[in-house]
């Protein structure tokens, strides 16, 4: 960095106000240095005109500001998310066809590099060129026959032309200038204050004599948690000792653990002298704000639905953030209606579907969405869609019924501002449809940060490591410092070469200007309070953890962190109740078989589901060809298939092709026809067609002579005045001996479990599991125990065909005699399922709900887990 004369605080105020500008290296030193000279001046009791003061930034557009007058046909000057679409522009017109991941992400990336090159005069050398400069070279000449025709310039081209308006004396400048948290200055920096000082001005650089804090404390704590324990715990006595005291906590990872940091200040401040007199100065995103990500979700939907159907996801997303326009009772019927669609068949809706679901919940607002799709159904430039969306936040009543809190009313304003920014693009860029322009004020409402304002009682300061610089307090506290932190890894940008960027010394891009950063940032920690407490923990999580390499003079200083209890307050003595039965339960029962596995696998499962109605929210369904409408396509084509069938039917070719076509049309009709893509049709047929003919081909070739009784036969059935429907996948009947015998079957489309694990599920279980083919075969009394001729799960899947189950007959050409229940034995487990069964249908018409399984793997499929809270029940069992 180049010497320039240094001066005092007092020789500051000696320049002329008027001839003098002040500029700071960012935003929080120049609010630093007014607050400063007003104090200085009132300790003197003096009143002078202050100079200008504004971050460098600042200064140059306000420096740019008056070339107009240098320049009669001016050109517009492009601002950063104009200059932005054009680089996407770009990088979408080199990659037509090509599917780009994250464009909006590379033209930031783009934009960077194109600015770098200008302000750190970055000429790359030939043995330093890489592929991604290569690629940058070829989307910066596309970027710039894009804005050629518009006779715009953008940044690197403005700072061209400032440069070479100061050097030519075009431009008026300060007498002084005098530079305030500079540590390095870029190539362009220097060339600007060359210019300025040709032409007379005195460039100097303010030294600020702020006192050294007196005491600096060491601290290494054992972990992360403790470390912020005991900090709080520090926050909290100090204001007790000292009241009038201004505090603050330095956190580095302020940004990324916010949510959970206010959790935490919220719980640990509450009651104290602390409660509501802290501040955390960080800015999120305004998009990420709840009103403005409520606006910006209808607004997508109003978008999306100019080009169609849009997905249940994204009509989900809007139906979820229903902040503002809806109240309480209406929002929560949305909440609903989000739930229903999760259930449906369809992936998408179209306008007219969504506005006649909406008018049942709320008329008026269906019709101004309605009103409003239609109104964004044009191509706008920037400013009128700016009216169209003012236009259209005011038909839907913006903010909504509910009173602004003081947060939601400067985010109101803030967002207002916004929309006020994105009109200036009218001159800059096209007119854009309504997706366009959409996608581009998102854009910029991620790179537009809020914060809410300080009040004035605060006492506490929770900070990033940045805020540190320009700040005063009467103690702070800074937080892991390890050398992850301090200094901080570099961040080059990745199409300039790495070689290129360290010779030119760009600022974060080498070890080198990171170092530097982190030493300038240290020091103004070190001058930020009278005391100065520092610390690092050991560990965080299982990551072993060093100190910041800036902490080594005062190593020898380290003292151990003492550990903090958890402020848990002493439990009152509860009695406990332990109470398993719920309301009792008589008539018609829903869910068929699957009611009594659940109440088999847990009690309070079933009950959950049968008496509370509580159900997972699923995910959105994401294709029309799901596994749930598969398996209904192959039970409908093997249902019509075998109705009536014989075993000579099934050797009979002309018959099996007819009556398997005669299936597939009839299935196709009732199952797919949700399914608009003909391609995904006509693989889910031919894959139907040819399990159904490999397992036609199985019960020609392997089964002995049998005839199909019942398809898809519902039974109505009534014990403990519980009144159930089951409905049975398929009956075959074998004839033997003269006597008919049935065999019981349930499809499967999924693997099917070894005949061992259903045996164990079936004979030496305390609980049933897959309990459907015993209850067919035992409770229903569809044929006298000695003439069930056996259980099986049919396998409809190409992995394999047959069946598994237990039998006390033969029904195949191949059976094994030894794998045959005698009649005895299967008298006995028959009536061991009748005990079994019994009791589940006594539990459930008692009410009974415990929560309790056999195993955790019976829990595998439950939609109610975190109702259950199991794993909480056995901790305190074992408590």
């Amino acid at each position: 960095m180049p010497t320039y004369s240094s001066i005092s605080l007092e020789q500051l105020l000696t320049l002329p106000a008027a001839q003098t500008a002040v500029i700071t290296a960012n935003n929080r030193l120049s609010v630093f240095i007014k607050t400063v000279l007003l104090s200085h001046l009132k300790s003197q009791n003096k009143t002078i005109s202050l100079p200008a003061i504004s971050p460098y930034k600042a200064w140059l557009a306000q420096l740019a500001d008056t070339l107009v007058f240098h320049h009669a046909d001016m050109p517009i000057v492009l601002n950063e998310t104009a200059q932005r679409w054009y680089w996407q522009k770009a990088i979408l017109k080199e990659k037509a066809g090509e599917e780009v991941l994250n464009p909006s992400a590379a033209a930031a990336s783009l934009s960077q590099a194109h600015r770098l090159q200008t302000e750190w005069q970055i000429d790359v050398h030939d043995d330093e060129i890489n592929p991604e400069y290569e690629a940058f070279a070829a989307w910066r000449l596309l970027y710039q026959q894009e804005i050629v025709p518009l006779a715009a310039w953008d940044t690197p081209r403005l700072a061209k032309e400032m440069l070479d308006a100061i050097n030519n004396r075009q431009l008026r400048v300060p007498n002084h200038v005098v530079l305030l948290g500079f540590y390095s200055l870029s190539a362009y920096q220097r060339s600007l204050l060359d210019g300025l000082v040709a032409q007379g001005t005195q460039v100097y650089t303010l030294t600020l004599h702020r006192e050294v804090a007196n005491s600096v404390q060491v601290f290494q704590a054992k972990d992360n948690q403790q470390e912020l324990l005991a900090a709080l715990h520090w926050a909290k006595q100090s204001i007790q000792d000292y009241p009038k005291h201004k505090l603050a906590l330095v956190i580095p990872s302020l940004q990324e653990d916010a949510a959970y940091l206010r959790r935490v200040l919220n719980k640990t401040f509450a009651g104290t002298a602390l409660d509501k007199r802290w501040h955390m100065a960080v800015g999120r995103p305004l998009v990420e704000w709840g009103l403005v990500r409520s606006v910006m979700a209808w607004f997508s939907l109003l978008a999306d639905f100019q080009k169609g159907k849009v997905v249940l996801a994204k009509i989900g997303e809007a139906l979820l953030n229903a902040e503002f326009a809806f109240d309480t009772y209406h929002a929560d019927q949305l909440a609903v209606l989000d739930s229903d669609l999760r259930e449906e068949d369809s992936i998408a809706l179209s306008r007219t579907q969504f506005v006649e679901r909406l008018k049942r919940i709320q008329p008026d607002l269906a019709q101004v969405f309605d009103d409003k799709c239609m109104a964004w159904h044009q191509t706008y430039r920037c400013a009128d869609w700016a009216q169209v969306y003012r236009d259209t936040l005011s038909a839907f009543g913006f903010p909504g019924v509910m009173s602004l809190s003081s947060v939601n009313y400067q985010l109101c304003r803030a967002f207002e501002q916004a929309i006020k920014n994105f009109a200036l693009l009218d001159e800059m860029l096209p007119a854009l449809n309504a997706s366009e322009a959409l996608q581009l004020f998102q854009q910029q409402l991620m790179q537009t940060s809020f914060q809410a304002q300080r009040t004035k009682d605060v006492v506490l300061d929770i900070v990033g490591l940045y805020e540190t610089e320009g700040g005063q307090w009467d103690s702070v506290w800074v937080l892991g410092l390890t050398d992850k932190v301090l200094p901080q890894m570099p961040n080059p940008n990745p199409y300039l070469p790495v070689r290129s960027q360290r010779r030119c010394g760009v600022m974060h891009a080498t070890p080198e200007s990171e170092m530097q950063w982190a030493n300038q940032l240290f020091n103004a920690i070190l001058h930020s309070a009278q005391r100065v407490i520092l610390s690092w923990p050991h560990q965080v999580g299982d990551e072993v953890l060093r100190h910041s390499s800036l902490l080594k003079p005062y190593l020898s200083q380290v003292q151990l962190l003492a550990e903090v209890e958890r402020g848990v307050e002493e439990s009152l003595a509860l009695e406990v109740i332990r109470d398993t039965k719920g309301l009792p339960k008589q008539g018609q029962v829903k869910g068929g078989y699957g009611t009594l596995e659940r109440q088999s696998k847990n009690p309070l499962w079933a009950y959950a589901t049968l008496r509370l109605n509580l159900k997972q929210l699923p995910a959105y369904p994401d294709t029309e060809l799901n596994s749930f409408l598969v398996g209904n396509l192959l039970h409908l084509v093997m249902e019509r298939c075998y109705a009536n069938a014989t075993y000579a039917d099934l050797h009979d070719k002309a018959w099996v092709e007819t009556r398997l076509s005669e299936a597939l049309a009839y299935a196709e009709e009732k199952v797919l026809s949700v399914v608009s893509s003909k391609v995904l049709k006509e693989l889910c047929l031919q894959r139907a067609k040819e399990i159904a003919l490999e397992f036609i081909a199985y019960d020609r070739d392997k089964r002995l002579p049998f005839e199909v009784a019942e398809v898809e036969r519902s039974y109505d059935f009534s014990s403990h005045g519980l009144d159930f429907r089951f409905k049975v996948d398929r009956v075959d009947r074998i004839d033997q001996d003269g006597l008919a015998h049935y065999m019981f079957i349930d499809y499967k489309t999924g693997s099917l479990s070894r005949e061992n694990e259903y045996k164990d599920r079936w004979f030496i279980r305390e609980r049933l599991l897959d309990l459907q083919l015993p209850l067919y075969a035992s409770v229903l009394k569809r044929a006298p125990v000695n003439q069930v001729a056996g259980i099986a799960f049919a396998n409809l899947s190409r992995k394999t065909q047959g069946y598994v189950g237990i039998w006390q007959m033969a029904t195949t050409a191949d059976y094994k005699e030894d794998k045959l229940l005698s009649e005895s034995e299967w008298l006995s487990i028959n009536q061991t399922w009748q005990q079994k069964l019994e009791g589940l249908f006594q539990e459930i018409a008692e009410g009974e709900a415990s929560n309790r399984a056999l195993s955790h793997k019976d829990l595998t499929y439950c939609e109610v887990t975190p109702f259950l809270r199991l794993h909480a029940v056995e901790e305190e069992e074992n408590d």
